[in-house]
């Protein structure tokens, strides 16, 4: 029987959990009946080196910065060379293009994932629900994701499908203590230090501001916390000049984009996620695979994930004395910390695993009937 291909197009491979998302379908998916590819439109990204066998599993182009009108063109060669049955882009970066792509190589199927906020400037929004009623299949990674497409774009809620991220809880897992405190020391982080971590880009939508607030206030409790914030972004100078002027950058390290996240996430005692807006966090899925208790701001997917009380705490966003205060009950109390860790690492390996994404997108792909 002839593999079903899937072409999966994406913007970029820059920091973030659409990329993330994408690199784990296109490692991890391939079988004897399915064959994913991915197809980069801006080379070289900073998570590119993730992508198993490039050589078969990876085209990039080498789209101009702004509006492209090459990149239908190019991508109409590589549909007839490599011949997908399915055509299945991610975000808006990709959606025009690869729909008139398509189009044009007359591939059989099209399916369309949003990952995170919609911008909601009239023409694009206009494009978007246009565009969504011509595609097979619209994918959003949560419930409240999915509600707010629909309220946002004005689309039929009917023809939103709602397939969460999921990780690979047999790579994040809890690492062992003389792993973890080798991490620790490599940091210069010691024993009797209390570890609050975030991973994450820093920009706006992230909030890392509101967590420094909240750990000026933390380190009145407990001054020899330290505080490790991963990542790189716009944000980047400003974030560390607001550490400084708070007087806590003695007690918080910038680690910069990283590779060694599992063994990072081992170093915490505590996971936070301040976001402001959320589709599904993979952060925050692979804080919990891990066994971390988190705290995480009430918006998007994160109540989806995290139930409040028992897998982890929810805190209204942009508020960094609640923030503080919920991060404190957990440093005070060890059991409650070890309830949590236990049953969020559940809750992540029974409903949000790496393989029930992949079974899900399967019984996707085979609905579309394609051959």
């Amino acid at each position: 029987m002839e593999q079903i291909r899937i072409l999966h197009l994406i913007n970029e491979l820059g920091l973030g959990g659409a990329e993330t998302v994408v690199i784990n379908i296109i490692n991890h998916f391939n079988s004897d009946k399915f064959k994913n590819k991915l197809c980069v439109f801006v080379p070289d990204g900073v998570l590119t080196h993730l992508i198993k066998n490039p050589n078969e599993n990876l085209i990039e182009l080498d789209k101009k910065p702004g509006n492209d009108i090459r990149l239908p063109f190019k991508l109409n060669n590589i549909f007839k060379e490599y011949k997908p049955h399915i055509i299945h882009t991610h975000c808006w970066g990709t959606l025009v293009e690869g729909y008139i792509a398509a189009k044009i190589a007359k591939i059989p199927a099209l399916v369309h994932s949003e990952h995170g906020t919609i911008e909601d400037k009239n023409w694009n929004l206009y494009i978007q629900r246009y565009l969504w009623h011509l595609h097979n299949q619209i994918i959003a990674v949560s419930q409240e994701h999915k509600n707010r497409l629909t309220k946002t774009i004005g689309f039929p809620e009917n023809k939103i499908n709602v397939i969460y991220n999921g990780v690979d809880t047999e790579h994040f897992k809890q690492i062992s203590n003389s792993r973890r405190i080798e991490k620790r020391k490599s940091l210069g982080v010691c024993n009797k230090n209390f570890v609050i971590g975030t991973v994450g880009r820093l920009e706006p939508v992230k909030d890392q501001v509101t967590l420094l607030y909240a750990f000026k206030i933390i380190l009145q409790q407990f001054p020899n916390s330290k505080l490790v914030i991963t990542g790189d972004g716009s944000l980047a100078s400003v974030l560390k000049n607001t550490a400084a002027s708070l007087r806590i950058s003695n007690s918080v390290l910038f680690l910069g984009l990283r590779d060694d996240i599992l063994e990072l996430l081992g170093t915490m005692d505590i996971f936070v996620l301040p976001s402001i807006s959320e589709g599904t966090s993979c952060t925050l899925l692979e804080a919990m695979s891990c066994g971390l208790p988190v705290v995480a701001t009430n918006v998007g997917g994160n109540p989806e994930l995290v139930l409040d009380n028992e897998t982890g705490v929810l805190v209204p966003k942009q508020d960094s004395k609640k923030l503080s205060h919920a991060i404190i009950t957990l440093l005070t109390n060890s059991d409650l910390r070890t309830k949590m860790s236990l049953s969020g690492r559940e809750r992540i390996v029974q409903g949000f695993s790496l393989y029930k994404m992949i079974d899900n997108l399967k019984n996707l792909y085979n609905s579309l009937h394609v051959s």
